[in-house]
This record gives structure tokens, sequence and C-alpha cells, in this order.
């Protein structure tokens, strides 16, 4: 009870603020980092349970995809708090790089649990360029490119395997990423 109106005296703002606010120990810069971190991992939190319910919303009770995406999005869920759990206490570093795992790692589980989602030139340009866009903002120049570099060879061994990425125009992919 003493919570509830703990909760009844703070604003709207308030609430958000002290959900965002990082540790004071950080230097400001890190401080706006790990403030911007905070709330892109609440925005990727609200995505996230949207796609859950869009799962069990749009896939019948019973079918293969939805068990799958039933075990993996939660899963996605827990580790996103622990890399917003590390933001808040002062590991912006850790919670930074643990975030961009999750934008590589994530795209390329959901391929392998439904491969045809590949079809058409879209998605793989978005299992790329949201990866790498995030990286660039969240850690140094140097991670970006390498990981730009394992995202093309990725795509490219997968083009080797699934005819119809074979014929996707990757020199606009190539100079879409690199100019990220």
């Amino acid at each position: 009870m003493k919570t509830l109106l703990f909760l009844k005296d703070i604003s709207l703002a308030t609430l958000i603020r002290r959900l965002t606010d990082p540790p004071e120990s950080l230097s400001e810069p890190m401080r706006r980092r790990a403030r911007l971190l905070a709330w892109l991992h609440r925005v990727l939190v609200l995505l996230v349970s949207l796609a859950l319910a869009l799962t069990f919303l749009a896939n019948h009770p019973g079918t293969p995809r939805r068990l799958e995406y039933a075990i993996l999005i939660p899963g996605l869920l827990i580790v996103l708090g622990a890399a917003y759990f590390l933001n808040r206490h002062g590991h912006y570093q850790a919670s930074a790089w643990l975030t961009v795992l999750i934008s590589f790692v994530g795209p390329w589980s959901s391929i392998l649990l439904d491969p045809q989602i590949l079809e058409g030139d879209f998605i793989p340009l978005v299992y790329v360029s949201l990866s790498v866009l995030l990286c660039s903002l969240l850690l140094p120049a140097g991670v970006t490119a390498l990981l730009a570099a394992i995202q093309l060879i990725m795509l490219w061994l997968l083009s080797l395997f699934i005819p119809t990425l074979a014929a996707y125009n990757w020199p606009s992919l190539l100079t879409y990423v690199f100019f990220l």
C-alpha cells in the first residue's frame, strides 16, 4: 500500500526520468550515452513485447512457430532486462556490448527458426543495417566496421545456400552499410 501512495505522488515525467537516469559516478559524456541506452532499452522492451503479443495473435495455438517464438521472445526480454540492469548500475560498456549482441544474434536466430522469411530484398537489408546502425551509436567505429564485415560475410554465405538471396543487389547493400 505504501508503494502505491509513493507512485501517486510522482508525475509520469519524474518516473521516466528516474528509470533512465544513469549513476552519478559516470562522467557527463558517459551519462548522456547511458541515458540514450536506457531509452533504447525501454523502446526495445516495448517493441519485443509487442512482437510477443503479435505472435500469440497471428499464430494458432500448437503451431511450431508460435511455440518457438514463445520461448525465444521472453528469453530476449530477459537479456534486454539484464542489459538495462547493467546500464543502470554504471556498466555502460557491458550493457552496450550485450545490446549490440542481441541485435546481431536475434535476427540470425529468427532466420534459423524460419528460413522462409528471407524471401525478398528487404529482410537482409534490415538485418544488416539495424545491428550496424545500433553498433555505430553505442560502440567505437572499429567494432562497427568489424560487425558490418561479419554481417555481410554471413549474408553472402547464406546466399550460397538460399537461391532467392543469390539475385540480391549486393553492391547497393555494401554501399548502404558502409555509408552508415
